[in-house]
Formats: structure tokens, C-alpha cells, sequence
């Protein structure tokens, strides 16, 4: 047990009360129809918003009253114009805003007859469509309560870029993959606003994985097809396989827009990132592939598309995780290696085996700056990183041809940079370096780690701690 001590470290780790209506459960009101006359889309001159329509009720998952803090989403036209939480008992109210047909060249609510969709998100991970869908009447107030089930329950993916590529004639999206489970593609596709489809079907993405997916064509940056000077959209949209969520008909489960949107009054949106990628450049999802505002200016940046950076998706759970960066980065400062959670962790600690004198380099985010003595991360390095919620840290950098990294007599803590981490075991560590215990993360032990059998395959991202008996240095062939 002695060997432990020089790797210890200390890990330090509303209620709201809501009034609920009295009302019966599966009893029914309806307010009657409250439309007001429908503006004319097509004429400016006229002022006026279209009244939101309001439905409340209960909400069940799987026949259970939903839990009180999820939120319940309302979609029309691909898009999110309305969001509430669930109440105590699985009560909701919910309101969806109607167009304001002042602005007729843009679409930004909805108008009487328009199918409204219903999501329930429980967090980035998990949405559950309604089988129920309404139709929209401006003003009207209905008691309809919605029922969600976990069978068949599409999981939530994302866009995260968009590549226009004229040289080779085919565009390219990028989708990502926010769960622990490879999904099947196959009630899948993607649509652009002028309805050109492309169906997913036979593709799979992998657990916290990007699948880019070839438009076959020049989708995004041809002006008949919402190029540079018309601007488009593109929806991910799903539907359930046996036509019971959603009453069997596609949902759009992500959306980005993007371009001009006042040459065209059905857009569906307030907030189009304001230009298209132009040749040489590409829309990504920043600060991290889980942003989502509904606001495609908060969400997206404009990228240099030049020589292809790897990627490598790391999930953080709340608390300490023991993890390493498997790429090289340009700028190895604590802040640019972590950039892509920043403001969702407040502490990194990483063992210094060659400093005997201060072993335990540490950064924290309440300490000045002339505290914090951890102020770089490279690709050869294992590292714990405290997360303050659940998050994705997205590393790019370039791929190393091969990496060599010095073992020190006794512990040391280091990654494992390879690309293909599909085969390298313990046992190929232990032969190569000598080693006599490789050890690695697990949340339900005292410190967090414990021994990996020979058998156990080295993932990249995650950190190891590694006992050798002698100097030795560990040859990464990438």
C-alpha cells in the first residue's frame, strides 16, 4: 500500500415548491376557438401577431406521471416555439407562439392549421416524442395531457458541422452522437427547407462518435439550393418505425439555419447564423457539441476548412474523472487544451513524477494566478479534471506519427495516444515497459482507481497510472 501514498490527493466534491391546479385527472376542458383573422404573410403593412395557443394537462412516461423539472418542447415547421417544465404530478402548461405576420418575409411562430410536435427532454442525452400532435389554434386554451414512451424513443443526435466542398461537388454534414449506445440510422434523414431529402438508412454512429454523411452534392453552397445568396436550412429528422410517436409522421430532432433569411417568408426561424459557408470554410458547433440555444448565431462559428484537424470526444460526468489529451496541440496551455468545456470544471491536478519536491502540479479556477503551477496539458500525460456538470470535452489536434513517453522508476500517471485503440491490452503494456500495475479510473473505489486486468484494452482520452520498477520509456506507435 505504499506505493499509493505518493498519488493520494483530496477530491472535493431549490428544492422549488409549486402550487399545483386542482384538477381532475383525465377530465377535459376546451376553451373555444379564440382565432383571430390571419394576417396577410405577403403584405408588410400589416401588424400583427398571431395569438399563442396554450395546452396544459398531465404528462406520463411509460404510464408513470413524468418527473417534475423536465421540460416539455413544442415543435412546428422543424422548429422549437415553445418550452416549459414539468410541474409537481406531472402537470405542464405549455404555450406556442404564433407568427408575427408584420415580418412577412420570415417565419417566427406559427399559424392556424400548422401540426404541432411534442418532446420531452430529460437532458442532452435523452428526448421522447408525444404520441400526440395537435393542430394549431391561435388563442385557443385545451386540456390535452401527452403521453411519451421509452420504446422506440429516438436519441437525441446533433449537427455538428457543415463542410461545403465545390472542388470534389459534394458537401458534407457532420452528425454527433451525444450517448453511450451505437444508433442505428435508420429512421433517419436530413432535409433542407426546399424539401431535398437524403434518407440515413443502412449508416450507424457510434458511442460519442461523428459520422460525416455525403450530401451528394453541392447542397449547401449552390444558390438554387440555398447557397450564398438565399440561405437554407437543414433538419435532422426522425420517425418512429411502427407510426405510433408523433402519429407516425417526421420530427425534426435538430435543426441548423443559416444565410439570408429575408429573401424568404416560410423561414423558420428568428436567428439564422447570418452567412453561408463560403469555399474554403465550414460551420462547427462551439463552444462544445452540446450547445444548443436555438440560436444558431450562438451556436455555430464560421471555421477555416484547410488541413484536417482529428478530433476525439471525451464524456465528463459531474465530479473527478481521470483522463489525458491523445492529440497535439498547437497550444498546450491548460486553457486552450481545455477550451471546449471551459466554465464547466473548476479543478485539474496532474502527477509530476520528476519533480520530486512538488509532485502534484494543480490548477484551480478560485486561486490567483501566481497559485496555480499546472498551466500545460500535452498528449503525453494523464490528468484528473473535476467537472462541475456533465459535458463532452472535444480535443482536436494533429495525429502524432508515433510517441514516446518517459516512465519513471516508480508511478506515473499518462494517456494513451493512439488513433487505434481497439486492440493495445495491459498485457502489451506490461511487456513493453516492464510494468507491474496499470491501473485506471473507477468512480466506486476509495481513490477512484483500480487495477485493469491484462486483458483490459487502453481506450485514448482515458488516463492510467502506471508502476514500473525501473527508468524505461514507452514507445506509442499512433
Amino acid at each position: 500500500m505504499s506505493q499509493y501514498c505518493g498519488r493520494v490527493a483530496k477530491l472535493c466534491l431549490s428544492i422549488s415548491i409549486v402550487a399545483m391546479l386542482a384538477v381532475p385527472l383525465g377530465i377535459a376542458s376546451t376553451v373555444p376557438d379564440q382565432t383571430i383573422p390571419l394576417a396577410d404573410e405577403t403584405n408588410p403593412g400589416i401588424d400583427a401577431r398571431i395569438q399563442p395557443w396554450t395546452i396544459w394537462g398531465y404528462s406520463y412516461l411509460d404510464g408513470v406521471l413524468v418527473t417534475p423539472g423536465w421540460s416539455i418542447l413544442t415543435v412546428v415547421n422543424d422548429t422549437i416555439w415553445g418550452s416549459s417544465n414539468v410541474l409537481a404530478g406531472g402537470l405542464y402548461s405549455s404555450e406556442t407562439l404564433g407568427d408575427d405576420t408584420s415580418t412577412w418575409w420570415v417565419r417566427d411562430g406559427a399559424f392556424n392549421g400548422d401540426t404541432v410536435y411534442y418532446l420531452l427532454k430529460v437532458d442532452n442525452e435523452t428526448w421522447y416524442c408525444a404520441n400526440e400532435t395537435c393542430v394549431y389554434s391561435a388563442g385557443g386554451i385545451s386540456n390535452i395531457n401527452l403521453h411519451f414512451i421509452t420504446p422506440r424513443a429516438p436519441r437525441e443526435l446533433k449537427i455538428s458541422s457543415l463542410t461545403p466542398n465545390p472542388t470534389s461537388g459534394n458537401d458534407t454534414i457532420t452528425l454527433f452522437n451525444p450517448s453511450n449506445d451505437t444508433i442505428s440510422l435508420d429512421n433517419w434523414f436530413l432535409r433542407d427547407r426546399d424539401n431535398w431529402t437524403i434518407p440515413l438508412t443502412g449508416m450507424t454512429i457510434g458511442a460519442w462518435s461523428e459520422r460525416p454523411v455525403d450530401l451528394g452534392g453541392d447542397v449547401l453552397s449552390n444558390a438554387t439550393e440555398g447557397g450564398p445568396t438565399s440561405g437554407d436550412e437543414m433538419a435532422l429528422c426522425w420517425k418512429d418505425p411502427l407510426g405510433t410517436i408523433s402519429g407516425g409522421n417526421w420530427v425534426a430532432m435538430d435543426q441548423v439555419e443559416y444565410g439570408n433569411q429575408y429573401n424568404f417568408y416560410d423561414n423558420t426561424t428568428l436567428w439564422d447564423y447570418a452567412t453561408t459557408p463560403q469555399v474554403g470554410f465550414k460551420l462547427i458547433r462551439s463552444p462544445d457539441l452540446y450547445t444548443d440555444s436555438e440560436n444558431c448565431t450562438n451556436d455555430f462559428v464560421m471555421a477555416a476548412d484547410s488541413a484536417p484537424l482529428s478530433s476525439c470526444l471525451i464524456p465528463l460526468s459531474p465530479g473527478w474523472n481521470l483522463v489525458s489529451i491523445p492529440l497535439v496541440q498547437q497550444n498546450t496551455s491548460i486553457g486552450s487544451a481545455l477550451s471546449s468545456v471551459s466554465g464547466k470544471w473548476d479543478r485539474a491536478q496532474r502527477y509530476d513524477e520528476n519533480d520530486a519536491a512538488n509532485q502534484w502540479k494543480q490548477y484551480y479556477s478560485g486561486w490567483s494566478a501566481s497559485l496555480n503551477d499546472l498551466t500545460t496539458l500535452d498528449h503525453t500525460v494523464g490528468f484528473w479534471l473535476n467537472a462541475t456538470e456533465a459535458c463532452v470535452l472535444n480535443v482536436t489536434g494533429a495525429e502524432p506519427s508515433s510517441t514516446q513517453i518517459s516512465l519513471c522508476a516508480g508511478w506515473n500517471l499518462i494517456g494513451y495516444p493512439a488513433r487505434d485503440d481497439s486492440a493495445y491490452s495491459v498485457a502489451n503494456l506490461r511487456t513493453e515497459t516492464g510494468a507491474t500495475i496499470v491501473e485506471g479510473f473507477d468512480a466506486g473505489t476509495t481513490y477512484r482507481t483500480s487495477p485493469k486486468a491484462d486483458s483490459y484494452t487502453l481506450k485514448k482520452g482515458e488516463g492510467y497510472w502506471v508502476y514500473v520498477p525501473s527508468a524505461t520509456t514507452w514507445t506509442v506507435n499512433w
